[in-house]
């Protein structure tokens, strides 16, 4: 609205027009940061024609679910997020733009499914599955691992012959390599995780790491995502570890907050995340 030319400024009912919060309270320092103004001493006329803003940049993560099935160790979902290190090596993406009054997609992947997050005016950024772990096959009793957004550990299971097999590749930017293996009787080499590839086996009777995942503190704590299967992990649901759905996250500025559907909510500083763990939505 207009900077009035005349009579009092009507301090609460004006800054409601201008940042329909509601419920939550946000300074006037905050929402001068959330609007781009120079930080420092604000005049109220500085406030006026701030509902005219459309749009807003955010963090994202999203995860897709972990690699299940086969018969060993499988890979993680792929990972990528602008908060921190993505996965695979990669660093950080950049933050979307979401328009104010549009409804953007969440779809989080269960097992063996990708994550994404669409909507108008973004491209849309999609999480690939983490791959199966090998099925034996053959007189050797081996199988190779299957690509993924971190590709699953090879397998092995025959007394036959020393037998060779390669774990999945993971994709670029989401996660690594899942483990190899070279020898006789039973290997179980590591599904690749996002922070690290699985541990390759050798020799007689062996099983591997599952790879590392990648910890990020977007919702205001540190939290490790997308890990793959292993002899050393226990993975857990909703983060993208092997064998588990993935997550999808939005770390937006409170004094900017939209509605989210099928998310929990919470706050860190100046920010509120949105959580999701199965399909949803979002308004900005």
């Amino acid at each position: 609205m207009p900077i009035k030319t005349s009579g009092p400024l009507a301090l609460i009912a004006d800054i409601e027009a201008e940042f329909p919060q509601g419920a939550n309270n946000v300074s006037l320092a905050q929402a001068g940061v959330d609007a781009g103004l120079n930080a420092g001493d604000l005049g109220m006329f500085e406030f006026y024609g701030l509902s005219n803003i459309t749009e807003y940049a955010t963090h994202w993560l999203v995860a897709a679910g972990g690699g299940s099935g086969g018969y060993g160790y499988s890979g993680a979902g792929g990972y990528r997020t602008s908060f921190g290190t993505s996965g695979g090596g990669a660093g950080p993406e950049s933050q979307i733009t979401l328009t104010i009054g549009s409804t953007y997609t969440i779809t989080v992947g269960a097992a063996n499914n990708n994550s994404s997050l669409s909507g108008s005016g973004i491209s849309t950024i999609t999480s690939i599955a983490g791959g199966v772990s090998g099925t034996p096959s053959g007189i050797s009793g081996t199988g190779n691992g299957a690509t993924g957004g971190s590709g699953g550990g090879a397998y092995k299971d025959s007394d036959n012959r020393r037998e060779g097999a390669s774990g999945g590749a993971g994709t670029a930017g989401q996660g690594y390599n899942g483990g190899g293996l070279y020898g006789r009787r039973l290997h179980i080499p590591g599904g690749g995780g996002a922070g690290g590839a699985g541990a390759s086996t050798s020799g007689t009777n062996a099983s591997g790491a599952g790879g590392a995942g990648v910890t990020s503190s977007i919702t205001g704590g540190n939290v490790p995502y997308a890990r793959g299967q292993g002899n050393n992990i226990t993975t857990v649901p909703n983060k993208g570890d092997g064998g588990q759905n993935g997550v999808v996250i939005l770390r937006v500025p409170t004094s900017l907050e939209g509605t989210a559907s099928g998310a929990s909510r919470t706050t860190t500083g100046s920010d509120t995340v949105f959580t999701w763990t199965s399909n949803g939505s979002y308004t900005a």
